[in-house]
């Protein structure tokens, strides 16, 4: 009976305590809300990720910072360090090579060897291959397209190169037309041009120098086949390739 006595004083008194409304208890209360904010922990910014082009440059930066200071001032720790860094980069470069060579191997289609193969009797057979599908857009090219040939009576290497320009066409059933600067007459050629103006719309900057021209489009599309003697398989090679390039087919720089 004590204890039960005891107990409802205890929970009366503190029933009363909280049910107080008056400018103390607000006073309470708005102490212990703001401590509840300050006790909240603050809310952390977000970190920025970082790329992997930014770790592989720090770590670059770090290796080179080594390195100048490894010549510079060849302490055993300044040597050590800079070497440290190097190993990180050799067991990176290791790794990833390991991993790419089994990926290779699961993926055929990214085999850089199987379509550009180094075993002889491969090369062989695969330069055969590229050859007749490139003399099959060639002779494609020569319906729709003619050469100039530029070239000087008094250049030695223009009339080297006059056999082998009109070997080319004949290979590929091209149109030749012979276009001379200085008026002369090369035997491969007696029915040849003098120059009126087409040189200079086409920028010819040496001789002997080859042109493939589309009519319908004039000098605006010509196709620089070569600057020089080159063989009949160089023109080809140069010819398709730079035509690919004309028409976007391929991204690189003109072959000359």
């Amino acid at each position: 009976m004590r204890y039960l006595l005891i107990f409802l004083i205890l929970f009366t008194s503190s029933l009363q305590a909280t049910n107080r409304c008056g400018p103390d208890y607000y006073e309470f209360k708005t102490a212990i809300d703001e401590k509840a904010i300050d006790d909240k922990e603050p809310e952390k910014t977000p970190q920025a990720k970082v790329s992997s082009t930014q770790i592989m440059a720090s770590l670059k930066a770090m290796h080179e910072e080594a390195l100048n200071t490894s010549i510079l001032k060849p302490t055993a720790e300044n040597i050590l360090h800079e070497r440290m860094l190097s190993v990180i980069y050799m067991d990176m470069a290791q790794r990833y090579q390991e991993r790419a060579q089994m990926v290779i191997a699961a993926n055929p289609v990214i085999n850089y060897m199987l379509r550009h193969p180094t075993d002889d009797a491969a090369i062989k057979l695969q330069n055969n291959l590229d050859g007749k599908e490139r003399d099959v857009r060639i002779k494609s090219l020569s319906k729709t397209h003619g050469l100039f040939f530029f070239y000087a009576g008094n250049c030695a290497h223009c009339r080297a190169f006059a056999p082998t320009i009109k070997l080319f066409a004949k290979t590929f059933g091209f149109e030749v037309i012979a276009i001379s600067l200085d008026g002369a007459q090369l035997p491969e050629f007696p029915d040849f041009k003098k120059n009126n103006g087409q040189a200079e719309k086409l920028g010819v900057k040496s001789l002997p120098a080859v042109f493939a021209i589309d009519p319908k489009n004039g000098h605006q599309q010509s196709i620089l086949l070569s600057y020089g003697n080159v063989s009949v398989a160089e023109l080809a090679q140069k010819l398709d390739y730079n035509y690919r390039h004309l028409t976007g087919q391929v991204k690189y720089e003109v072959l000359n």
